[in-house]
């Protein structure tokens, strides 16, 4: 795995123009300028991207011209479907004409310095349903095909939180979005209990989302978490094989921050054998006791 503690930023969502565009927007107007910079500073950077392509996207009518998006049932436009971000259709990979043009794009951004991916969706609730789509691949087949192209383009530097009888790829795996507060309704209990339960199905390298779940994100008016469950989420997150933060240590007092500092270094006297233990797949990293 090419992750080094503390040496990672990802660039999330907004910074295209439009969803699905796979360019940098207005808002960066210097990007190569930009990642040079970082790059200069000790940091990879890795972008957040998906395999849908918003409607209002001026691309959108070329790539669906181009049968580069999933049908829909009459073959002459593409299967629009809903997601968090609005309306979209599907990059079709299981066709040359969209594999090839998702592939394209993404190498355009790698070239450019982009050092990896952070995947989003590719799960078969966001994509067109098959009573509108005339398309014949099983919708979990799909997140496999997604993954075999970032495997390809960045091998190792990409993360994904949706998979397939994907095991044996070089990907790191994202637990889905946590909600910011203790219980088990996705919450910080639900943490741990995936983190087992997805290590027994051989999914190894995990990231455990986002310390401290993905607060305001949904929300902008929730609270922000306490300085305890700040500290208990980064606690547990410490022993897992990464450690992602989205809210920062520093903003809270200063005797939080001094604990998490201290649980950040626990984390990185853990790398060395995180990594050895990586390389003998037969026991998990993340372990129940039995």
């Amino acid at each position: 795995m090419a992750y080094k503690v503390g040496s990672t930023i990802v660039i999330d969502d907004r910074w295209e123009s439009c969803f699905g565009e796979l360019e940098f927007g207005k808002d960066f107007p210097e990007p190569q300028k930009m990642l040079q910079q970082l790059h200069d500073m000790g940091f990879q950077v890795l972008l957040w991207v998906t395999p849908f392509v918003n409607c209002e996207s001026k691309y959108y009518k070329e790539l669906e011209n181009q049968q580069v998006l999933v049908p829909n049932i009459e073959g002459e436009q593409a299967a629009t479907f809903r997601w968090w971000g609005g309306t979209a259709g599907l990059v079709d990979l299981s066709r040359n004409s969209g594999k090839d043009w998702y592939k394209n794009k993404l190498l355009e951004l790698k070239n450019m310095g982009v050092d990896g991916f952070k995947i989003d969706g590719g799960d078969a609730k966001y994509m067109p349903a098959q009573e509108i789509a005339n398309w014949d691949l099983d919708p979990s087949a799909y997140s496999d095909l997604l993954l075999e192209i970032f495997e390809e383009i960045a091998s190792g530097n990409c993360e994904s939180r949706a998979a397939w009888m994907s095991q044996d790829r070089n990907i790191i795996w994202r637990l889905g979005g946590k909600d910011s507060h203790w219980g088990e309704d996705n919450g910080l209990k639900a943490l741990l209990n995936l983190s087992l339960h997805l290590s027994l199905c051989g999914y190894d390298a995990l990231i455990p989302d986002m310390i401290p779940g993905r607060v305001q994100t949904m929300n902008s008016d929730d609270p922000l978490v306490t300085d305890e469950l700040m500290v208990r989420w980064t606690e547990i997150s410490c022993f897992m094989p990464f450690v992602q933060f989205s809210y920062f240590p520093w903003n809270y007092c200063e005797s939080t921050e001094r604990v998490i500092h201290g649980l950040a270094k626990v984390h990185k006297a853990l790398e060395a054998y995180l990594a050895e233990s990586a390389k003998d797949h037969s026991a998990p990293l993340i372990r129940p006791l039995e």
